[in-house]
């Protein structure tokens, strides 16, 4: 038997709400082919300046590199490294304690139907300016095979599951970031496939026409009707008759569906609009696992009680929860960490060659590893 092999990693995730970066630490191992999560650390968040934000909501959507694409990778990369430095100090660490960096990068397109998806992030350029190797571009390689390239959270969730970080199966996860994606676990087959709008139609809302980031705490949607003629149509869209794998792009749904609507119903229908995709997705589930009864809620979306509120409205059946408060106690969890974690754990994997995505989860053709490593000077 082989010596097992130890990494310390840190995940980078600038998700497609376009809010911030969120970096976590973990403790893997390596051994005989095999992958083992030793244990979560500490997580550190980052909000985006204002310009940022619109600078990267203006550049959605392209497909080759300009002036405006290079300049905002340039400014993530300012973040990302800061990011990494401030992590680590508040964990006591220093960059020759870290073995890995596992870079997701900021997705501006994405398009599986033409086989295309960028990510801005310079893995090169970040590995040289933190001297620790870095594991990025994860999403090539899976479609260059086939696959949609997306979501690849879904193998971690199951190695939280299969470690005892979460509670029994089976259990549905659901990631409300930006996009709303869905893992199914505890049958045979790790299902996994984006089920909708997350928190992009509310959020985009609030910042065209109330003038802030968004509605905390889904305070503004509380007081306001669900107009149900608006709610039906966009369910109508064909996306939701969509047999899995299916992924989706940031600007495949839109808040212009509301305009007719006082703010907050127009808030409150785009909130039902987010719950109603997700009840759709785990409907599907529970025909599939009749024995289901447990929702877990990571990603911001969770801090939305309006939407939760929703969620547990539309599925009367089920257990709804965040994520975090069924953790267990040694070992909490943090919602707003998962993703950051998961591209943590994406790089371990990279180093033994194991596979990310599945047929089942991105619609790959085989099970395919993920992301490029490179090295300080490297490129």
């Amino acid at each position: 038997m082989s010596k097992s092999k130890s990494l310390y990693a840190l995940g980078l995730m600038s998700g497609t709400s376009m809010d911030g970066v969120d970096a976590a630490l973990l403790r893997g191992s390596l051994q005989d082919g095999t992958a083992r999560l030793d244990g979560l650390g500490a997580y550190h968040e980052i909000a985006f300046d204002p310009e940022l934000r619109q600078d990267i909501a203006a550049i959605l959507g392209r497909t080759e590199a300009d002036a405006a694409t290079r300049d905002v990778e340039k400014r993530l990369g300012v973040y990302y490294r800061r990011a990494v430095t401030e992590l680590l100090h508040k964990a006591g660490l220093s960059a020759q304690d870290i073995d890995l960096i596992g870079l997701h990068g900021q997705t501006i397109t994405h398009r599986p139907e033409n086989g295309f998806t960028w990510q801005l992030g310079d893995g090169v350029a970040l590995a040289s300016a933190t001297k620790i190797p870095v594991v990025y571009d994860f999403r090539q390689q899976d479609m260059r095979n086939g696959g949609q390239g997306a979501p690849l959270a879904p193998v971690f969730h199951q190695t939280l599951a299969q470690d005892g970080y979460m509670p029994a199966l089976p259990l549905v996860v659901v990631n409300i970031g930006g996009i709303s994606n869905i893992t199914a676990l505890g049958t045979e087959t790790l299902r996994a496939y984006d089920s909708g709008p997350g928190n992009s139609l509310m959020d985009d809302y609030c910042q065209k026409f109330l003038q802030r980031p968004y509605d905390k705490d889904g305070a503004i949607a509380a007081t306001g009707s669900v107009d149900t003629a608006t709610l039906q149509e966009f369910m109508c869209q064909p996306y939701f008759s969509q047999t899995m794998p299916k992924s989706l792009d940031r600007s495949d749904f839109c808040y212009d569906i509301v305009p007719h609507l006082a703010p907050a119903d127009a808030l409150r229908t785009l909130t039902a609009c987010a719950a109603a995709a997700i009840t759709k997705a785990i409907d599907h589930e529970c025909l599939l696992t009749p024995n289901l009864k447990r929702v877990l809620i990571a990603g911001g979306g969770r801090h939305n009680i309006t939407l939760l509120e929703e969620l547990a409205k539309c599925l009367p059946n089920l257990q709804i929860e965040p994520l975090d408060a069924c953790s267990r106690p040694e070992q909490p969890l943090n919602g707003d960490a998962i993703e950051a974690w998961a591209f943590a754990w994406l790089a371990i994997l990279n180093r033994a060659a194991l596979p990310a995505s599945f047929p089942t989860t991105t619609g790959v053709a085989t099970p395919q590893p993920a992301g490029v490593y490179v090295t300080a000077g490297q490129g």
